[in-house]
């Protein structure tokens, strides 16, 4: 009776918003399963290189992946939030890996600035 309450549910539906009120940049980078497309609300750029971000002061990125060593060095975690559309409990044989995944808010370091 408790399977659907899964306590880690975070939809990411939100991050669409808060993309447009920050004026913000968001990257997906790597597989995302198409139910959280659906839940955004739309298409998310794709990460693919460096490239994507060389004049970005600030950006999020969604992905399943670590962080590469190029973007820990040009960049500080400033946000990291787990994104978890599972409806059930992990316990209930339901949870799905595939509708797990990390929102990362990334800001250049200083250092990094030129």
């Amino acid at each position: 009776k408790e399977f659907y309450n899964n306590p880690k549910f975070n939809n990411l539906s939100h991050l669409k918003q808060d993309a447009l009120t920050q004026n913000t940049a968001l990257y997906v980078k790597g597989y995302i399963a198409p139910e959280l497309l659906w839940e955004y609300g739309g298409a998310i750029p794709v990460y693919k290189s460096a490239n994507d971000i060389k004049d970005l002061s600030k950006f999020g990125l969604i992905t399943q992946e670590k962080l590469d060593s190029l973007l820990l060095n040009r960049f500080k975690t400033i946000l990291k939030q787990r994104i978890d559309l599972n409806y059930m409990v992990k316990k209930s044989g339901k949870g799905n890996n595939r509708l797990i995944t990390s929102f990362y808010l990334l800001e250049k370091k200083r250092d990094s600035l030129n």
